[in-house]
């Protein structure tokens, strides 16, 4: 199973070890990110790591936290034609 095979299985979450396999086939792939206190935010695959590091640690942000990384329902609907496996969370008319 490819990665983006095993993101659609998962509901469209994306773990740690997912992210780093999705940065060696789709360093470009925009995941978004939804935090504790901040705001959403899209950023690409590759970034996404050093994007929570910073935030983490960083006192300004008063050390705000990773909820989960994911990807957008219109990201989803795409992958899932592209590979034709449907979510388990997808409502299928």
């Amino acid at each position: 199973m490819n990665i983006f095979e095993k993101i659609i299985r998962c509901g469209g979450f994306v773990t740690s070890e997912d992210l780093n396999e999705l940065v060696k086939v789709a360093p470009d792939y925009p995941l978004c990110i939804k935090w504790s206190m901040m705001p959403r935010e899209m950023q690409h695959a590759d970034q996404v790591a050093q994007r929570i590091s910073n935030v983490e640690s960083d006192s300004f942000y008063g050390g705000d936290y990773v909820r989960e990384v994911f990807v957008t329902s219109d990201q989803m609907r795409i992958l899932e034609q592209e590979h034709s496996i449907f979510s388990p969370f997808s409502l299928v008319v």
